[in-house]
């Protein structure tokens, strides 16, 4: 049995009320409530009270939390972060991954005669600043789509503090007295990952806008 207008505007307030506005997570939730609602109706369960019995099942999993791997200052629904650690938690990994390695690899990086501790800066460096731009310019795209995705959020507090990193190079007192800089190679290595995030979750952002635009 379909549900009415009404009904299915009575699920979507339920969900405004609990924060969920992050478009794709919606979708996810409202599916699973329709689908339980639907199937009591069939039961000859009335809607209010299946309404009840289905968000009752939500309701733990819609308490505001927050985690380590997304920052203790955004606070969502358990069901949320739990979503957003599962994209960001092994990013976070990788990242923690490149900076032991460096540590440990970092003693027996030297320049060679034929490639000066210049060169490797200037190339890094430039790296560095054409990634950073690249994330920009995605940035900048997923702002005008004005869409909210699980995948924008990430965006906006995963990736843009990376694209300071360029500071490292122009302020290091290392890479201008022509010395192989330790923190250019280091947040190169980093910088990496963060790009492949960013692809990521750029993507799957324009797949829910597509899909909204449709």
């Amino acid at each position: 049995m379909e549900l009415t207008t009404l009904q299915t505007q009575k699920i979507e307030n339920y969900l405004d009320n609990k924060g969920i506005y992050y478009v794709d997570i919606r979708i996810e939730i409202l599916d699973h409530l329709v689908t339980d609602i639907e199937f009591q109706l069939k039961n000859d369960v009335s809607f209010e009270k299946a309404f009840s019995e289905s968000t009752m099942k939500w309701n733990s999993s819609l308490v505001d939390t927050s985690s380590y791997h997304i920052g203790y200052v955004y606070s969502k629904p358990k069901f949320v972060i739990e979503k957003l650690k599962t994209l960001i938690k092994w990013h976070n990994f990788k990242i923690m991954g490149v900076l032991t390695l460096f540590i440990m690899i970092r003693p027996f990086i030297r320049p060679t005669p034929l490639i000066s501790a210049e060169l490797i800066n200037k190339t890094l460096g430039y790296l560095i600043y054409f990634q950073s731009l690249l994330l920009l310019i995605g940035y900048a795209i997923i702002l005008k789509s004005k869409i909210k995705t699980s995948y924008r959020f990430i965006y906006q507090s995963q990736i843009l503090g990376y694209l300071f990193i360029p500071l490292v190079f122009t302020i290091s007192p290392a890479a201008k007295n022509g010395n192989l800089d330790a923190a250019i190679f280091m947040f190169f290595s980093m910088s990496i990952f963060v790009f492949i995030l960013g692809i990521k979750v750029f993507r799957k952002h324009l797949e829910f806008v597509k899909m909204n635009i449709a």
